[in-house]
């Protein structure tokens, strides 16, 4: 769930099961609303929601995570008490548009301050080719949006085959991909709310 150069390490599914045994954690403590910043050079820290219509996932980061201001990026619309929070900017375009005019936005910026890039990368994007997630959170990776240490969480979505076997084999070889520019400690998750053909990495 974080990138860093020259580290991988092994990845595992599980499912995250209904009845509490299993309960997913957020896994960044360091992200988690109320947790203590170590330094005060951190006090502006943004997220991304990538296909963020209707909402969930930024009002998530806006309430329970230490995220001061979050791009949240989809073409559709999203519900007006998500949009309409403190901090949260709805860019109505593509991911591939946005990617862009988030990069011009961070490079005024650390002009004249200490913006040292996104810290978290949401993606539930609604694609039909299954490596698109991660070609997108790629293209962001390559334009230099990043801060060192970034963690993200992206929604595999496996449209090809019917096995769960396949759909967990296609989602290693996109977490593979992750690993060879530099991604760490991933997991891959088949949560409850996933569809059957959807894992969720981090």
């Amino acid at each position: 769930y974080s990138l860093s150069p020259n580290i991988n390490s092994q990845t595992f599914i599980t499912n995250v099961s209904l009845d509490g045994r299993k309960a997913l954690h957020w896994p960044f403590p360091i992200l988690k609303a109320g947790t203590k910043r170590k330094s005060t050079q951190q006090t502006h820290i943004i997220g991304v929601d990538c296909g963020s219509a209707p909402g969930g996932w930024t009002k998530y980061l806006k309430e329970q995570t230490v995220c001061t201001e979050i791009f949240s990026i989809d073409p559709g619309e999203m519900a007006k008490s998500i949009s309409s929070l403190s901090g949260v900017n709805h860019l109505k375009m593509t991911a591939a548009d946005a990617i862009p005019k988030i990069s011009e936005i961070l490079a005024l910026r650390r002009k004249c301050d200490d913006c040292d890039g996104i810290a978290i990368w949401v993606s539930d994007m609604c694609v039909h080719e299954l490596t698109k997630q991660v070609d997108i959170f790629l293209l962001a990776k390559n334009a230099d949006i990043f801060r060192p240490g970034m963690a993200f969480v992206l929604t595999i979505k496996c449209n090809v085959g019917h096995a769960k076997d396949r759909f967990d084999d296609l989602t290693r070889n996109e977490v593979k991909r992750l690993e060879h520019v530099g991604a760490y400690g991933l997991k891959i998750i088949h949560l409850f709310s996933n569809r059957n053909g959807e894992r969720t990495v981090m």
